[in-house]
């Protein structure tokens, strides 16, 4: 249990981090990725939040249903990122192509290790004849 809360909180600082620099540097950083100053202190707000809300919830007894939501939340900024990329390659410049990926690159980490820590859990609840119905 404890490898799944590190992640989430390592999970809850990068957003919050990313979302911090999105948020104060929106002016300066619209340029850089090509996209308009409001979507990306949106974007910025948005992060900080789900960090604060992953930091704040993961400290609960159980902490599967919160790796669960992060996990689902993660796959889905991945497949997002994704379909962005592909469809829509002249949307930002090579650097906010390069940041989206990368980024993407963590969080796909974050979801592989909340969703192993999750497996892990269940296995040893199976193991112990502990019965689960999530």
């Amino acid at each position: 249990m404890q490898n799944l809360r590190r992640t989430i909180r390592a999970n809850s600082v990068f957003s919050e981090v990313s979302g911090g620099v999105l948020l104060l540097g929106a002016g300066l950083l619209d340029g850089v990725f090509g996209l308009d100053s409001w979507f990306l202190a949106l974007l910025g707000a948005s992060l900080v939040g789900y960090g604060a809300l992953l930091w704040l919830r993961v400290r609960r007894d159980d902490v599967r249903p919160l790796a669960k939501l992060a996990a689902v939340l993660d796959v889905d900024w991945v497949i997002a990122a994704a379909v962005v990329l592909v469809a829509f390659p002249t949307a930002m410049t090579t650097t906010g192509r390069g940041g989206l990926f990368v980024v993407s690159l963590f969080v796909a980490g974050f979801a592989a290790e909340q969703i192993i820590a999750l497996r892990r859990l269940r296995s040893a609840d199976l193991d112990r004849g502990v019965l689960s119905v999530s």
